[in-house]
């Protein structure tokens, strides 16, 4: 395969992500399919227990998209419009954290600030202590 570089792991607990050695946000593809693109396994393209990484950028609706034209370490995401650091949306993310995890004061949507995880609400800390004993 194709050495995409040195990938680092970005985030915290509650949510992270991947990027390449220059900030551009990479997902990857588990392979479960023949290799060579067709129908039969998953389709992806990807052989059984390989995998591969691609460029992915964040959707409309906040989630990262893969951009499957866009192979990581073979690809220039910057040439293809691709941004730098890119990530699930504040709002997906607690979304689907719940009420497990909150923003930091001015960490909110869009800052790009880092996430802090919060105190369980009060029924579940109460629960939790009377399991605990």
């Amino acid at each position: 395969g194709t050495s995409t570089g040195p990938l680092y792991i970005r985030g915290g607990p509650r949510q992270s992500w991947t990027e390449d050695a220059d900030g551009f946000t990479v997902c990857e593809v588990k392979g479960g399919g023949n290799g060579n693109g067709n129908a039969n396994g998953n389709g992806n393209g990807v052989a059984a227990g390989r995998s591969t990484w691609y460029y992915c950028e964040q959707d409309e609706t906040g989630e990262l998209k893969i951009r499957s034209n866009l192979k990581a370490g073979s690809s220039n995401p910057a040439a293809n419009g691709l941004k730098k650091h890119e990530k699930v949306s504040n709002a997906k993310a607690l979304e689907k954290c719940g009420d497990f995890c909150t923003f930091g004061q001015g960490q909110g949507q869009g800052s790009g600030g880092a996430r802090r995880l919060g105190a369980p609400p009060a029924v579940n800390r109460k629960l939790l202590t009377g399991i605990l004993k």
